[in-house]
């Protein structure tokens, strides 16, 4: 009873400090200062603080769209923030509040100060600048936006509003791609069909950038070595709020794959192979120039896993009248090629809840015969349920030998890629069941076997990748009716419980 009548008066003693909290602060306004001891701290904000920020008049983007555009942010106290500020400040005016805890609450606020923001006239102003910009570039050309920072007596807190004017919406009159005329006929075609139907709809200028990147690529993959568009030029009509708007396009010459050159740092590793480099590459000589192909080059490369750095530039330009030829070097930085470990391991298995340990070795080899064929090979040697080292009987075992050879490149059938992969492994297993009437091993072979044969296709393509797969897996058991019979002969005990008089037999056979 006195326990629970401490709480009670202690409960009482912080609503009259409540009572008190809320009359200091309808007649003071007590600041944290940023140096020195903390002081006593009010409800109000700061001086200069930030703690909301207002936007009116939008209705085209929400508030929350336009927040993430401007810089200005306000205040945001974390929870803790929150708690250690609303004790110290309960606590500070409190005269029997010990010196100690009133230091210590204060030190823990004072960490935080870092979560407070505060008005920035210049950020304020360039946050205008910011809003009219994307307002401009969805069609509201005529859009005004203007702030002000004000304290707001009912709330009690600094808000920076943002009053926009949206005005009317302009639409898209007239759009042309000029600088394409001189494409063939073929291409031409290929570009109508990335051009949307634009003419009527509201100005929008991601969407018209987005067009105008997806022509650039397309010519990039055409042979359109330099080409790139300008400026646009947009011409706009209050009276009829629309635009005229005018991409214009620079081709330059077309141009082809001339030499490819390798250049390479091998770092005392195996080579690979010319032959198979060039088998790896999707672009060839006398091909029109195609930037999509060289980052897929770039990509079979990497995937031989014998290559740190794959980088494919531009050595020379030699011009033509109409046609220039690109002179390609290939750059390769090799990795290291052979690994060996030898280490023990301990893990443990979630499906059987086994605790496993023991040895492993292996030696691994990424390009062992010049073509990156990837080899490699271990011996592993496992205890199973390690833990039940109370009864060593009980404990499984494993010994077990494996290897993989992989070749990357096995044959092609017109753009697709054919590798393959053997996996197999050996291993002999000596089970237990952990059961007390068990004293023989099971003895176990295991052989799996496992033929793999992915097929990567073009990235244009709708598949990227086909795998064709063959597993087999022999188990045989050696001891199984020796294991048998000895768990039935052996002896198992009867607990006295359950006899049911006195000459029953304590064994059961």
């Amino acid at each position: 009873m006195q326990f629970l009548l401490t709480i009670l008066v202690f409960g009482f003693t912080l609503s009259v400090c409540f009572a008190q909290t809320d009359r200091l602060d309808s007649t003071t306004k007590i600041l944290t200062p940023t140096t020195g001891t903390p002081q006593p701290l009010s409800t109000l904000p700061q001086e200069g603080e930030l703690n909301v920020v207002k936007f009116t008049g939008n209705s085209y983007f929400s508030s929350s769209a336009l927040q993430d555009v401007v810089s200005s942010l306000p205040s945001d106290l974390s929870f803790a923030h929150r708690i250690f500020r609303f004790y110290y400040r309960q606590l500070t005016i409190n005269p029997y509040t010990p010196q100690p805890l009133e230091d210590a609450l204060g030190v823990a606020v004072k960490n935080y100060e870092e979560e407070y923001r505060y008005f920035d006239q210049a950020g304020a102003e360039n946050d205008v600048l910011t809003l009219t910009d994307v307002y401009n570039q969805f069609g509201f050309h005529d859009a005004t936006v203007s702030y002000s920072y004000d304290f707001d007596t009912t709330d009690k807190v600094n808000v920076l509003t943002f009053s926009i004017t949206e005005n009317k919406q302009y639409t898209i009159d007239t759009l042309l791609y000029t600088g394409l005329e001189s494409l063939p006929i073929d291409l031409l075609r290929e570009i109508q069909a990335l051009l949307p139907d634009v003419k009527g709809n509201f100005f929008n200028e991601p969407a018209l950038k987005s067009t105008a990147d997806a022509i650039t690529n397309f010519l990039h993959n055409n042979g359109y070595y330099y080409s790139h568009y300008e400026q646009p030029v947009v011409h706009s009509s209050s009276l009829l709020s629309s635009d005229s708007v005018v991409i214009p396009f620079i081709l330059g010459n077309r141009c082809v794959i001339g030499p490819i050159y390798v250049k390479s740092d091998f770092k005392d590793q195996n080579p690979i192979s010319d032959f198979l480099i060039r088998r790896m590459l999707d672009i060839h000589e006398g091909d029109w120039y195609r930037r999509n192909l060289l980052s897929s080059s770039q990509s079979n490369l990497y995937n031989l896993a014998t290559f740190d750095l794959v980088a494919i530039d531009t050595l020379s330009i030699r011009h033509g009248a109409t046609v220039d030829t690109l002179v390609m070097q290939l750059f390769l930085q090799y990795r290291k090629q052979k690994e060996i470990v030898i280490a023990p391991f301990l893990n443990h298995t979630t499906y059987d809840n086994f605790t496993n340990f023991g040895f492993e070795a292996s030696f691994q080899h990424r390009n062992l015969f010049g073509a990156a064929q990837n080899v490699s090979i271990y011996g592993r040697y496992v205890l199973q349920d390690f833990s039940l080292l109370t009864r060593p009987h009980s404990i499984a075992q494993e010994y077990q030998i494996g290897g993989l050879f992989s070749q990357p490149l096995l044959f092609e059938i017109g753009a697709a890629k054919v590798a393959f992969s053997l996996q197999t492994s050996y291993s002999y297993r000596y089970l237990m069941s952990g059961l007390a009437t068990q004293k023989i091993p099971l003895n176990m072979t295991l052989f799996p076997l496992r033929l793999t044969f992915p097929i990567n296709f073009p990235s244009y393509t709708f598949f990227n990748s086909f795998t064709f797969e063959y597993f087999t897996e022999l188990q045989q058991l050696h001891n199984f009716l020796d294991v048998s019979v000895d768990m039935l002969l052996t002896p198992k005990p009867c607990r006295l419980s359950s006899c049911s008089s006195l000459s029953c037999s304590f064994w059961t056979y």
